[in-house]
């Protein structure tokens, strides 16, 4: 890797010279190729990439850079959540100014481009290889839980292809969801607050049918013939009531329902039909 013959000496994106010279400098090809059977690790060595190349385009292309700078952080969100703080910088922070010399950048410059590519970038990617690409005008898209666009990603150029899944009036803003729209509403907005560092308040989510998708009711496990709720669905520990009996269970109960459904669906291989009947008769 980053040899004579690198492909990365004559690509003006991506994988570029001025890369090369980073990577063979600091020898973190031999680094990567020494934790190759520990996928977990080779994660975190990928995971700093695009962080560097941010940091690349400050030295080698300053209008993209100061472009990316536009983007929101929410820095001062992320200095409350003690837990996220600590674990960039320990796996970023500290690992990029010591390993791959990168000390010429400032603490409070590395914790910003985290925060503009956690609360702005993409999943793009098609079947098990994903990754997580920042694009330049796609971020200003507001969310919603009932989007009027869907998006994908082209699987050869990596372009965003935005598409309308209604009609969209004049004056309408444009938007997007970040989060799984099959989702209920509880998982949704932990999803979204987890990530994007707000709590989703749009119609949807307060909604407690959900714009009668009724997506996060569930069977009561009492009279069997009632719907579960949660009986103010803004509020995450708030309680969930049976709209029969008035069978009550609290927001704990229900997490660690749902933790559960989804961690059995996901042990289910995609191509296995018989697996995925089995599980939708059994929920």
């Amino acid at each position: 890797m980053c040899g004579p013959k690198c492909r990365g000496l004559q690509q003006p994106t991506g994988h570029t010279a001025a890369e090369c010279e980073l990577l063979r400098t600091h020898n973190l090809g031999a680094a990567l190729t020494a934790v190759a059977d520990k996928p977990d690790l080779v994660k975190n060595y990928y995971e700093l990439i695009l962080i560097v190349r941010i940091f690349l385009l400050k030295q080698h292309a300053p209008d993209k850079y100061d472009n990316i700078l536009k983007m929101e952080s929410h820095t001062e969100l992320r200095k409350n959540n003690i837990e996220l703080w600590q674990y960039y910088e320990q796996n970023v922070v500290q690992r990029l100014q010591r390993d791959w010399g990168m000390a010429a950048f400032t603490v409070e410059e590395i914790h910003n481009i985290c925060g503009i590519l956690d609360v702005n970038c993409f999943e793009i990617g098609q079947n098990s290889a994903k990754a997580r690409c920042l694009y330049t005008s796609a971020f200003l898209l507001a969310h919603d839980c009932c989007p009027n666009t869907a998006h994908t990603d082209d699987p050869h150029s990596y372009a965003i292809i935005l598409r309308t899944s209604r009609a969209i009036r004049k004056d309408d803003g444009i938007t997007l969801s970040y989060a799984y729209t099959l989702q209920g509403t509880l998982k949704r907005r932990e999803f979204m607050h987890a990530g994007k560092l707000f709590w989703c308040c749009c119609q949807r989510c307060a909604d407690p049918k959900e714009l009668g998708t009724d997506c996060s009711a569930l069977v009561c496990p009492k009279c069997k013939s009632g719907s579960v709720r949660s009986v103010e669905p803004l509020n995450q520990t708030a309680a969930w009531k049976c709209d029969r009996c008035e069978y009550t269970l609290q927001s704990t109960e229900i997490v660690k329902l749902l933790d559960a459904i989804n961690m059995n669906l996901e042990s289910i291989d995609a191509h296995n039909i018989p697996g995925l009947e089995g599980f939708f008769e059994k929920i």
